[in-house]
């Protein structure tokens, strides 16, 4: 590209490209409950009917709902065939075309190992001995193998944590284990477990009862450590070379009959001018934070099993519809989701306990809620409206930043038809936009910094990716077509929307004036916000 030639046209067309879109209602079916969730983002206080946006048109729609599910949008043909099917389904049939995708289990997968592991790249697992980065890797990479069937199979929710927490015997017969063994670092394994396990299943985050009662919320010291203690008497023995000094490449976990969770006491639990109650030692009793606890002779392992994930524990259902809808909408329906508390309050309580309810009725199946939520108005409403919002309502389709991989794949599809999904590529190509000691893996948001779009304007491999690529020489050579023509097939190809016709009237003067310089042009719009977030 040459971009110093005609750089003031170049940036005109950049700073000046709107949304442009005219939004059109679709009339398919749609699963029952999709309704049900209609009703409960209305009673979001503030809600407003008169100014909701209306259904996103089909691009819109398309673009979004291949981010959330698959990790990349649309290209070219994938457009115009889903704007040209006159089929009133389609768009639930779409859904259910990506949810029963490889490519939907293994977007979804690593988005909920992020969730367990942080970078799921680089797992530390320090038991005693230490087990090896090569083994680690392995562990993890069994684990992460072994959830993705679970999720591709549509195992119920419930079966698949319970699996996770009752994992046992050796990291080479149960892969599951993978998730117990990443505790295995800071304050101790049974600590770090109920930090986690809270957090990630549960939604609640206790750790600030370790020291002391929860100043605003229902935990007391003897919850904290009364989860803690349902993972004491794990046992961790290495065994084999992990291809380190003294490290082992193998796990095997057992429980065994003795040994309880002491509560730290604080240094200033004598005082009685303190506003909550701090830790003041003892030993803590095996009890969920939900009810219920084990025996002096059971096993503790599959006790909280059973608790975590039996039916009257609607907490874990509730926690994982609360993330989904996060995932989907950017913000849950309490934020963050891992921060249910007293006053931490759901925008909607109906809509919270409908979806709750929904998962429960169908086998706690992650398929069939990510279909009612899709098949909602409310998810495939368009994000462009003439009135300005104070808060979120959901009256809106939200705007999101895009993880590493959307945005890479997002380039590759626009320039060469395809996502590569090469991991390595993502990775190294957005590595210098998190800041100095982020836990970040390809599935995480970027931070939308500078950085970011100084990558977009100046990164020659994204130069040579547009003008070699394909898709944009294809356009270019299209046989006996206008210049018009080409421009709205960039427009379809990059933003999955035909362009206005301001845009086509700007962009057409540009190329008049520059006719060798296409490869600008379509550049400007991979640098608009509408390319690099997910809306």
């Amino acid at each position: 590209m040459n971009v110093a030639k005609v750089g003031a046209g170049v940036l005109a067309l950049l700073f000046t490209l709107g949304v442009g879109a005219e939004s059109v209602p679709q009339d398919g079916k749609k699963p029952m409950a999709s309704s049900t969730v209609d009703g409960g983002v209305k009673s979001v206080k503030g809600y407003n009917t008169s100014v909701q946006s209306p259904v996103a048109e089909d691009g819109e729609f398309l673009r979004r709902v291949m981010f959330d599910l698959v990790g990349y949008p649309p290209n070219l043909d994938q457009v115009k065939a889903f704007m040209a099917d006159t089929s009133p389904n389609k768009r639930a049939a779409k859904i259910d075309e990506l949810v029963a995708s490889d490519d939907w289990a293994d977007l979804w997968e690593r988005q909920f190992s992020e969730v367990w592991f942080g970078n799921y790249h680089e797992v530390v697992m320090d038991t005693m001995p230490k087990v090896g980065k090569e083994a680690s890797a392995r562990i993890v990479a069994d684990f992460r193998k072994w959830f993705k069937g679970q999720l591709a199979g549509d195992k119920p929710w419930n079966e698949i944590v319970a699996k996770m927490l009752d994992a046992r015997g050796t990291d080479e017969g149960d892969p599951a284990m993978a998730y117990k063994l990443s505790f295995y670092f800071g304050d101790g394994q049974a600590m770090e477990f109920a930090n986690g396990t809270a957090r990630h299943l549960l939604g609640v985050r206790i750790l600030c009862a370790r020291c002391h009662d929860h100043p605003f919320d229902a935990w007391k010291v003897e919850d904290y450590y009364g989860l803690a203690a349902f993972n004491v008497r794990q046992r961790a023995r290495g065994y084999g070379s992990g291809g380190e000094k003294d490290s082992v490449a193998h796990i095997e976990l057992k429980y065994v009959d003795e040994g309880e969770m002491q509560i730290e006491k604080s240094p200033d639990a004598n005082d009685k001018d303190n506003k909550v109650k701090l830790a003041s030692g003892g030993t803590a009793k095996p009890k969920f934070l939900y009810g219920g606890e084990a025996g002096p002779k059971d096993d503790r392992a599959r006790v909280l099993t059973l608790l975590m994930t039996g039916k009257a524990n609607t907490q874990l259902p509730r926690a994982l519809a609360n993330r989904v809808w996060g995932y989907l909408f950017g913000r849950g329906i309490v934020h963050p989701v891992d921060d249910f508390n007293k006053r931490n309050q759901a925008l909607s309580p109906s809509l919270l306990e409908s979806l709750t309810k929904e998962l429960i009725s169908n086998k706690y199946s992650l398929k069939h809620l990510i279909r009612v939520i899709c098949n909602s108005d409310a998810y495939q409403r368009s994000c462009e409206s003439d009135k300005s919002a104070m808060k979120i309502d959901f009256s809106r389709g939200p705007i999101k930043q895009l993880t590493g991989e959307q945005l890479i794949n997002a380039i590759q599809v626009a320039t060469q038809g395809k996502p590569s999904r090469n991991t390595k590529t993502t990775m190294d190509m957005v590595s210098s936009l998190f800041p100095a000691g982020a836990v970040w893996c390809e599935v995480t948001p970027l931070p939308g910094n500078a950085r970011q779009a100084l990558l977009l304007r100046n990164n020659t491999e994204i130069g040579n990716w547009i003008s070699s690529g394909g898709v944009l020489g294809r356009i270019k050579g299209m046989q006996g077509a206008a210049d018009e023509d080409k421009i709205n097939e960039m427009f379809l190809a990059a933003l999955s929307r035909p362009a206005s016709d301001s845009e086509i009237k700007r962009y057409w003067g540009f190329v008049r004036q520059y006719p060798s310089a296409w490869e600008d042009a379509y550049w400007t719009l991979l640098n608009t916000a509408e390319f690099v977030t997910r809306h």
